[in-house]
């Protein structure tokens, strides 16, 4: 049976706020798909909730590994292969894993409360991503190619940090839940910095990601 899920036209009230972003589409497209994506998963999803969790981090380390592919088929790393990939299919991946570790910081939010909670807000991990593009890129909303040492340099900063998030899981709770969600939304600025040093528009891009991916909620087999 197919589902379907009613997506509001307008963003809420609570998803803003006070925050430095703007609900423009784009951002209104990522941070509804983060939800609806979540709760299709908790409703497909019989596993004890710590180990839903665990595996959505996860998913966040096999999406990192997936841009470390493009970017090698990109410089054609292997000489049996040669060029496989290119800049644009690395800006994709990295919006998947920017996507994916939206994903799982939303999951972690059911079990913290109050201030606590505030660190698993895709919205505020997104606005903490574009203000430090904005910065990097001199202030401004357009996205400039980076020389390629520094988009393997992001790719590093991308992997290094999905692999905090995994082993945080590791640690004694409560810390293990605080310290996962503050280094997703690290995976969150390090993917979108990469794909901005790509020469490419996060927001469009991550906000095509989420379209995409909504899409494929209704799709069958999805």
């Amino acid at each position: 049976m197919t589902e379907h899920i009613t997506t509001p036209t307008t963003p809420p009230e609570w998803m803003w706020g006070s925050r430095a972003l703007a609900p423009t589409a784009e951002l209104f497209a990522v941070a509804t798909a983060v939800i609806d994506v979540a709760a299709w998963l908790d409703r497909h999803d019989t596993r004890p909730p710590i180990e839903r969790k665990t595996l959505r981090v996860l998913k966040v380390a096999e999406e990192t590994g997936e841009a470390v592919a493009a970017w090698i088929g990109v410089t054609g790393q292997n000489p049996r292969k040669g060029v496989t990939a290119t800049r644009r299919d690395v800006a994709r991946e990295l919006s998947d894993v920017a996507f994916s570790a939206l994903t799982a910081l939303h999951s972690l939010d059911e079990d913290l409360r109050g201030p606590e909670r505030c660190a698993c807000d895709p919205v505020d991990a997104l606005a903490e991503a574009y203000q430090a593009w904005r910065w990097i890129n001199g202030h401004t909303e357009t996205a400039t190619p980076l020389p390629d040492p520094d988009v393997t340099d992001w790719l590093l900063d991308t992997v290094a940090t999905a692999g905090h998030a995994a082993a945080a899981l590791l640690y004694p709770e409560p810390d293990r839940l605080i310290d996962a969600a503050g280094y997703l939304a690290g995976v969150v600025t390090c993917a979108c910095l990469g794909i901005a040093a790509l020469g490419i528009d996060p927001n469009t891009q991550l906000a095509e990601t989420a379209r995409a991916v909504a899409a494929r909620i209704d799709a069958p087999g999805a």
